[in-house]
């Protein structure tokens, strides 16, 4: 999840919208699910106190002490997204 932070962080990039949401709007980690492929989300990746199902039901990457990790936030919110990265 790292890579993908540097590589952000490179272009000046603190957060950006991942494919991935809240289907349920549930207080579980069991309907965040990646958009492409509807499997669930890793709870390896997201940041403390995460997933916050009362601060949205999208998914982003945000640098959380220079480590890019998941939160939740509303899916209004304008930002960069990340469509795909490849090792």
């Amino acid at each position: 999840m790292n890579d993908v932070g540097n590589l952000l962080s490179n272009d000046g990039v603190s957060e950006c919208w991942v494919g991935a949401r809240d289907l349920f709007s549930s207080d579980t980690n069991d309907g965040i699910k990646w958009v492409q492929s509807d499997s669930i989300v890793s709870s390896d990746f997201w940041a403390s106190l995460q997933p916050a199902h009362e601060d949205g039901n999208c998914v982003q990457l945000q640098d959380v002490g220079g480590l890019f990790k998941l939160s939740m936030q509303e899916c209004e919110d304008s930002k960069s997204f990340l469509c795909e990265f490849n090792d």
